[in-house]
C-alpha cells in the first residue's frame, strides 16, 4: 500500500487478482474466502476456484454455497485440515502437529497452510505429499529466514519476523501473546521492537 499508485486495500486486491485471472482454465485458483475482496475475484477468473477459510461450521456462506454445489475448499474441522469437494471431506493434517502453526497459536499460520494445501493440490499434489509436507515443514532460520522464526535465550522467547505491515505485526503479536500467555493464563511481559520500510508515508508508518 502507498507505493505505486495504490492506496487501498480495493486497489491492491485488484493488482494482486491479475494472476488469478490469467490463470487458465484447467487451472486452479485458490481464494481466501474470508475476505471480500479476494474471494469477489472468483467472478473474473476462467480456472477452476477453491476457497480457503477459517471459519467454524464449513466457512462463511459464500463457501459454503460453493461446497454446496460441488466444489472443493480448504476447512479446519477439529482441529484438522480438511478439503471439502460436495459432500465428501478428506482430512489433510491435524493442526497442533504442522510446525508452521505453533499448536495453532499462529492463526494467520493455519490459514496459510490451508492456502498452500489448496495450490499443492491443485498442481497434483495428493492428500498424503500435502500432508507430509505441512507436518514436515519447519519456521526455522534455515528453512524460512525471517518468517515467524523462534529463538529461547533462557526463560525467554524471542520471535523474529519480517512483518512489513499492519496486518503482519497484529499476527505477530497475536503469536506472542499466546506466548507469553502459557497454559496456565499467566501473561509475561512482551516486548516489541518494529523496524518499518523508509518508503512509506507517515501516516502508514504512525
Amino acid at each position: 500500500l502507498d507505493l505505486q499508485g495504490i492506496h487501498t486495500l480495493p486497489e491492491l486486491a485488484e493488482v494482486k487478482s491479475t494472476v488469478c485471472r490469467i490463470t487458465k482454465a484447467d487451472g486452479w485458483v485458490v481464494l481466501n474466502g474470508d475476505d471480500p475482496y479476494v474471494s469477489a475475484v472468483a467472478r473474473r477468473v476462467r480456472a477452476r476456484v477453491a476457497y480457503f477459510s477459517l471459519v467454524p461450521d464449513g466457512g462463511p456462506p459464500l463457501v459454503q454455497r460453493h461446497v454446496g454445489r460441488g466444489g472443493r475448499a480448504y476447512l479446519v474441522r477439529g482441529g484438522w485440515l480438511v478439503e471439502a469437494e460436495g459432500a465428501s471431506e478428506t482430512r489433510i493434517a491435524e493442526i497442533r502437529r504442522i510446525p508452521v502453526t505453533i499448536g495453532g497459536l499462529a492463526r494467520h499460520n493455519v490459514a496459510n497452510a490451508l492456502a498452500a494445501a489448496g495450490g499443492a493440490r491443485g498442481v497434483g499434489a495428493s492428500i498424503e505429499e500435502v500432508s507430509q509436507g505441512l507436518v514436515d515443514f519447519r519456521p526455522d532460520a534455515a528453512k524460512s529466514p525471517g518468517r515467524l522464526n523462534l529463538f529461547r535465550l533462557g526463560a525467554k522467547v524471542i520471535i523474529v519476523d519480517f512483518a512489513h505491515n499492519e496486518a503482519g505485526i497484529a499476527a505477530v503479536l497475536d503469536v506472542a501473546e499466546g506466548i507469553a500467555g502459557g497454559a496456565a493464563g499467566r501473561a509475561a511481559p512482551i516486548t516489541v521492537i518494529i523496524g518499518t520500510a523508509g518508503d512509506r508515508p507517515d501516516d502508514t508508518l504512525r
